[in-house]
């Protein structure tokens, strides 16, 4: 986002009283000298209530902070720059804050506890950060800190407090009873805004969900691989009657005590740059701030973890909010967090959301609650130079990124382990998309219909007065009885159609989508779940809807149905004798076995994922056939993959 206009407003608090402001306006468009007017801002001595009056509060804060004329036009000009051109331009605005002291500068103290987020646009009554096309956040004294380039895909750990204390109600802070925190409903919620991004669930460690310590917390941190984002839901208050009096979590701590939220700050500045989290999302009360305290300690946990504990971005909660307003909130945040990095503009996606399609009036007035405190010049908290999301027509089906890594494929050989699973091998492969669930009926059905192409009787399908059709309440179940000719005709239907580069996958890029780096050996873990996959020990013997067996996904990167419910077609050769590979193991990409021409009318293709009438060692993700690549089963099908 470095190339869009940028906005800086840096807020000094004076030695005498009051503040001096200074605007800076940088537009690499234009090509103009940014100058940097210089005003005062003019704060009245009592503000409105944010959570009572957010109108009335931004308005004083409009008033204050542009009662210099040279500052005010400065600010118009820039918003007139952006907001009014044809077509309007992003405006990043970076309100610069100085370091929050906790009651050392009551005057710094004071502008953190100011709800800026209300700010009324000087040009209308209304907030200015209604217009999506202002990305917003608080800035903080300190530039970023190392910790290296990203590698590989970003990874969220979510966790999720509901200490048996609160979850019995006998926590209470004043005469407000806490209630208990929905663990598995905020569960399924993280992980469908974060999707492929969850890497890590921290809510159920000690048999009791939702029981959580900060020491399990820092153990899971500091794993063999490294999280970017740390999404923590609990309940939090500012507390005057504790020691040290501040800001606390209430995680599971051994005495069910609320945890001193600097305990996590230090915890967090004493990690290696690498190991520590990018952003963190705390979707807890007055983890930003209190509005209505005047003692000294507004320097909430937002902005300590940015300043003292070096991270580069948190989003924090200034005042109460309500688990409706996060539930509303946080997936769209992270839905478009998820497509480029771009914390700023997340924000602004999600705070349009709340503010304009949620369905209660309470949840709505809360859109100004989310805080992004910030130490990232460009707003990007990761690179984006690989497009998290991609725009399908409603033929195409839907694929997730898989980013460039390196994995083991196969299997080492051993007691029960299948000779033409081994030996493993290293592979690496670029970054690439694939179906996120086998193709279904309904999906074919879109190439059938344009193409007039005939449809087997392994099918299923009826014949209707205009050609085959998918039974009716089977749209959503794979489509099977296809040939590998059939799979790779369509993708190539598909590719034509909407420009986008579908293909079948490697058998090498089936099995990294299925078990990612950490070699698991079924997509979920290394036992085997009969709740999690269509499989023969399921007892339904015929196929299900996709995603029913995994409606949260298989794993991290979002697939589903990676075991069992159908075999997939993969555009890898076995080669022409069934009994003896052409292609055997170690695998090499190569030595001719992806060339996806064939080469003989007994080509054999392999394929991947087991079926519903296979045992629980037939769907692993390291399980393999070989079939003609003309034939066609009731238990073969495929899904896509995509070059980016």
């Amino acid at each position: 986002m470095s190339e869009y206009p940028l906005l800086e407003i840096t807020i000094d608090p004076q030695p005498g009283g009051g503040a001096q402001v200074r605007l800076r306006f940088d537009d690499p468009a234009s090509g103009v000298t940014p100058n940097e007017p210089l005003g005062h801002l003019a704060l009245p001595a009592q503000l409105p209530d944010p959570a009572q009056q957010p109108e009335s509060h931004g308005r004083a804060l409009r008033d204050a902070l542009l009662s210099t004329g040279v500052v005010r036009d400065a600010f118009l000009g820039a918003l007139n720059a952006t907001l009014t051109a044809s077509p309007p331009r992003p405006l990043r605005i970076c309100l610069r804050l100085p370091t929050s002291t906790a009651g050392l500068n009551p005057a710094a103290d004071r502008l953190h506890d100011l709800s800026w987020e209300t700010l009324l646009d000087p040009r209308a009554e209304q907030p200015l950060l209604s217009n999506n096309n202002i990305y917003f956040a608080r800035f903080l004294p300190g530039g970023e800190p190392a910790g290296g380039a990203l590698q590989g895909r970003p990874r969220a750990l979510v966790v999720i407090a509901n200490p048996p204390k609160l979850a019995s109600g006998k926590i209470n802070i004043g005469s407000r009873q806490l209630r208990p925190v929905d663990v598995e409903g905020e569960l399924e919620r993280a992980r469908e805004g974060l999707g492929s991004l969850v890497a890590g669930e921290l809510y159920d460690l000690t048999g009791q969900p939702g029981k959580v310590s900060l020491a399990s917390l820092l153990a899971k941190l500091t794993e063999a691989e490294s999280y970017q984002i740390l999404y923590v839901v609990c309940h939090g208050a500012i507390l005057e009657n504790k020691q040290p009096p501040g800001p606390y979590l209430w995680l599971d701590e051994l005495n069910e005590e609320p945890l001193a939220a600097q305990r996590l700050v230090e915890a967090l500045r004493d990690m290696a740059p690498e190991r520590r989290p990018r952003l963190v999302v705390l979707a807890s009360c007055q983890s930003a701030g209190n509005s209505s305290n005047d003692k000294g300690m507004l320097a909430a946990l937002g902005p300590r973890l940015v300043q003292e504990g070096n991270v580069l971005a948190v989003v924090a909660m200034q005042g109460d909010v309500f688990m409706r307003t996060v539930d509303a909130f946080m997936p769209v945040f992270f839905r478009e967090l998820a497509k480029d990095g771009q914390v700023e503009r997340a924000m602004a996606a999600a705070r349009s959301d709340v503010r304009t399609a949620s369905a209660e009036e309470a949840v709505r007035k809360q859109w100004r609650v989310p805080v992004l405190f910030s130490r990232l010049k460009t707003g990007q908290v990761w690179p984006g130079d690989v497009s998290w999301h991609i725009k399908r027509r409603s033929f195409e089906p839907e694929t997730v990124l898989i980013l460039a890594g390196s994995f083991r494929i196969g299997r080492d050989p051993g007691p029960g382990v299948p000779e033409l699973e081994t030996p493993s091998a290293p592979v690496t492969l670029p970054a690439y998309r694939i179906g996120r669930c086998p193709v279904t009926n309904a999906e074919y059905f879109c190439f059938v219909r344009a193409t007039g192409r005939a449809v087997a009787e392994e099918a299923g399908w009826m014949l209707a007065a205009v050609g085959r059709q998918p039974p009716v309440g089977k749209e959503n179940h794979p489509m099977v009885g296809v040939s590998w000719y059939d799979a790779v005709d369509y993708c190539a239907w598909l590719k034509e159609m909407s420009g986008n580069g579908y293909r079948l996958p490697s058998e090498a890029e089936w099995e990294f989508a299925a078990r990612g780096a950490d070699g698991r050996l079924y997509p979920w873990g290394n036992d085997f779940d009969s709740a999690r996959c269509n499989a023969k020990p399921a007892g339904i013997g015929a196929t299900t809807p996709v995603g029913q067996f995994s409606p949260l996904d298989d794993r991290t990167e979002r697939c589903t149905d990676m075991a069992g419910n159908v075999w997939e077609w993969t555009k890898t050769r076995w080669g022409r004798d069934t009994a003896k590979a052409e292609y055997p193991y170690p695998y090499n990409a190569d030595d001719g076995r992806e060339n996806p021409a064939p080469v003989a009318a007994s080509d054999l293709r392999i394929c991947r994922g087991g079926s519903y009438a296979d045992a629980a060692e037939r769907v692993t993700c390291t399980a393999r056939a070989r079939y003609d690549a003309s034939s066609r089963h009731t238990r073969r099908g495929f899904r896509v993959a995509m070059d980016l």
